[in-house]
């Protein structure tokens, strides 16, 4: 035999037991709003990295490759009127004495500048005979000229000095 059971009493302990049941949900619900939940990953690609990079790589490219006259210092790199003076008086000086190395081994003058094994740029060869011979040099505005007559020691020695200064 079952004993009865009173009806409001069952009521009672059934309602504190959801009461409790739904404060038990809303505190675990709490707690679980409250953690740090991982981060949620995707699978595309991040634009904003991949157009940084892209830019980054054109900008050093350009730097690298185009040497911009805003970045690069271009005023070190004009040659002043005496450095230009002493590069011409030094290749006339060369283109000379190539020429009077093969007059000694050929025994004649070369027909042309380049059959010496002179590659100097802005000289040019004329052979007067079959000793004499005059070279001209040009750079920019300024122009020299050497006979066979004259020394080649003596067109180099004014820029001596300059010569021999060391470059950067």
């Amino acid at each position: 035999m079952t004993m009865p059971v009173e009806p409001n009493a069952s009521a009672s302990v059934d309602k504190s037991d959801r009461l409790r049941a739904y404060d038990g949900l809303v505190k675990s619900e709490a707690k679980k709003a409250l953690e740090p939940t991982e981060p949620v990953h995707t699978t595309r690609p991040p634009y904003v990295a991949v157009a940084a990079l892209l830019l980054s790589l054109s900008g050093f490219g350009y730097i690298w490759l185009g040497e911009p006259a805003w970045l690069y210092d271009s005023a070190s790199t004009v040659e002043s009127a005496e450095s230009a003076q002493a590069g011409l008086r030094f290749g006339l000086y060369l283109t000379a004495k190539r020429l009077e190395e093969y007059r000694r081994s050929a025994g004649r003058l070369p027909a042309t500048i380049a059959e010496a094994g002179s590659t100097e740029d802005g000289i040019r060869y004329v052979r007067k005979s079959d000793s004499s011979f005059e070279i001209s040099g040009w750079k920019g505005d300024l122009g020299l000229t050497l006979l066979s007559s004259q020394s080649p020691e003596a067109l180099l020695a004014p820029s001596r000095k300059i010569l021999e200064q060391p470059h950067p």
